[in-house]
């Protein structure tokens, strides 16, 4: 049995699924410690992160730390470019990825302290053209359940990775997507739903995401170099470079534009901005002098709206999700926080609001999925004085088991023989469609059978049958299981992909060529058929042809290969026309359930 790999290691480590909890607040037995000898403890951490950078062989981190309020450590380490000795500072740019959402989540906020939102406002309220695959979600999915993961659907993540559509062309997918669970039945990480919040604030305010967040934020906390695209970062004097290891080789890999699902994680920043942001966290809504937020509506944010499991680092015991912030336990203190991964970058914001720390952690490699967590927790250890001092030296360990544990493969026993492939590859060939997916297209490179989705290559490696194996060279070393299926003739018809892990293969449906589309070749078949039992109309509708047997409605007919349509409406049921020499249609077979009828044309 295949393993599909289509979610990185990094994120498959991030969320789980959980059962559904009521907002809840803050525990009432977390440790509050007073905090002493700050300089002492910077400096031990100081030494402690460089150590680690050097001996993970991380490019390039930057570090910021706030204690009661104040900005009191930032600093870069390492290198923005592997091969460039240019240093990183706490003013270089990163990626922070999902740490977005609580922009997204802040800037909803202040909609709501406005009265122009309502947290447990119905998403249709605002976007009325909003469509879920199920009815009730449709029309019962809320603000807060958009940004806590509970909307039903799984991550979906393949429909906006790499993809070139617009944001709001999301609001045509949805309806396609299937969910794997009811409304509020368990927690799903899903980034699609954040894009969807995105687009309530721009309905609502006349502004886009981008332009709301970079007003109502970005601007009154001074994060003057922040920004939303990497056309931006690239124009700064002072930016990191994505990086990835592959064969213990750090490699510089390219940008990974997320424009379209933006609100979800695509803002870059540096430690020093981000800093300012956890003070904004930290000081129940104001920033120097000006309120920005409602404190209730700030501390609603940072309470439990949604349970999940607890978090894969053991030393960390999850309560659960809030708006757009994770909520746990570490060594008895209240903690508030959430990573971003995307391509080439890891980061993580960490708060705890009863000590009034915050930490943010930025890197510029994609390889070590524990290190931004697990050093924004050791910072906050050695502040609280609970530092065992063996939590950053022991996680080249960790991240080495972890990776062999993730990366294994089955057995093999249940997998399906290799075999002589059946069929010319030239057979598969053909553009194939899903509603919400989108296209595939599968071709031949040379004499490899390719499949291109997202302008993403994958090599299809012939299994059994109609089975094959897709990969990609793609440092996520994407794998996954596909076949195709046939129509009552015979002929492919449909392309299945697993490559959403909660559901069964997403099915994309083999699209008519453009040349069987055209009027000036649909034009012969239109007439009558007469048979001995009963007759067919063939008909030119909006722009497809239709058959129709009297007393019967109408079914749109869709061309499958030369003078072969199937009907949309009737499974397992084919029309062959048969034409002589001077392209004259002369007869009708209807093939169904095994039977075939010959028709005249009239």
């Amino acid at each position: 049995m295949v393993k599909n790999k289509w979610l990185s290691l990094r994120t498959a480590l991030l969320f789980l699924g959980a059962g559904h909890l009521a907002a809840s607040e803050p525990p009432q037995n977390v440790e509050v410690v007073k905090l002493d000898n700050i300089q002492e403890k910077l400096d031990k951490i100081n030494s402690l992160i460089a150590q680690a950078i050097e001996t993970l062989h991380i490019p390039g981190c930057a570090i910021g730390i706030v204690v009661d309020d104040q900005i009191v450590f930032t600093k870069g380490y390492g290198v923005r470019h592997h091969f460039d000795p240019s240093p990183v500072s706490e003013n270089t740019l990163f990626a922070i990825g999902s740490c977005s959402k609580a922009f997204t989540t802040f800037a909803l906020g202040q909609l709501v302290d406005e009265g122009i939102l309502n947290w447990d406002d119905p998403v249709i309220k605002h976007l009325p053209e909003f469509r879920l695959h199920d009815v009730h979600a449709t029309h019962h999915l809320t603000l807060r359940d958009l940004v806590t993961h509970r909307s039903g659907l799984p991550r979906h993540d393949l429909v906006w990775f790499n993809s070139k559509f617009p944001r709001y062309e999301f609001l045509t997918r949805l309806q396609h997507l299937e969910p794997t669970c009811d409304l509020r039945e368990k927690f799903q990480y899903n980034n699609l739903m954040y894009a969807v919040a995105g687009l309530v604030i721009e309905r609502v305010s006349g502004r886009s995401w981008e332009a709301f967040v970079g007003d109502r934020i970005f601007k009154p906390l001074g994060m003057t170099r922040s920004n939303f695209t990497i056309e931006q970062s690239q124009k700064s004097d002072d930016f990191a470079f994505p990086h990835t290891e592959k064969n213990e080789q750090i490699k510089v890999i390219p940008f990974r534009d997320l424009s379209n699902i933006g609100p979800a994680g695509s803002i870059n920043s540096s430690a020093e901005n981000m800093a300012r942001w956890i003070q904004l966290q930290l000081s129940q809504g104001d920033f120097q002098g000006e309120h920005l937020i409602n404190t209730e509506t700030l501390r609603d944010m940072h309470i439990v709206h949604m349970a999940i499991p607890s978090q894969a680092i053991e030393r960390t015991y999850g309560l659960g999700y809030g708006l757009g912030w994770l909520i746990g336990l570490h060594k008895g203190h209240y903690v508030i926080e959430h990573g971003g991964a995307i391509d080439g970058f890891m980061s993580n914001v960490l708060l705890l609001p009863e000590e009034k720390i915050g930490v943010v952690v930025l890197t510029n490699s994609d390889s070590h999925f524990l290190f931004p967590k697990t050093a924004a927790l050791e910072i906050a250890s050695v502040l609280i004085g609970k530092s065992t001092g063996d939590e950053l030296s022991g996680l080249a360990g960790k991240e080495k088991q972890l990776k062999a544990a993730m990366e294994k493969t089955d057995d093999g026993k249940d997998a399906l023989a290799e075999s002589t492939i059946f069929r010319s590859s030239k057979q598969y060939i053909g553009e194939f469609h899903n509603p919400g997916y989108g296209d595939v297209e599968i071709f031949l490179d040379g004499d490899e059978l390719t499949a291109s989705y997202n302008d993403i290559i994958y090599s299809l490696k012939h299994k059994c049958y109609d089975h094959f194996i897709g990969s990609t060279k793609l440092r996520e070393a994407s794998q996954f299981g596909c076949y195709f299926t046939c129509n009552s003739s015979g002929d492919i018809s449909e392309f299945h992909l697993a490559i959403e892990p909660s559901l069964a293969p997403i099915v994309f449906k083999k699209k008519s060529s453009s040349e069987l589309l055209a009027f000036d070749y649909l034009k012969k078949f239109i007439g009558t058929f007469e048979g001995s039992v009963f007759s067919i109309a063939i008909a030119f509708k909006g722009g497809r042809l239709t058959a129709t047997v009297p007393g019967q409605p109408s079914c749109e007919m869709k061309p499958e290969k030369l003078n072969l349509f199937s009907l949309k409406e009737v499974p397992n049921c084919s029309l062959q026309f048969v034409t002589g020499s001077d392209e004259t249609v002369s007869e009708l077979h209807l093939h169904q359930a095994g039977q075939t009828f010959t028709l005249k044309a009239k």
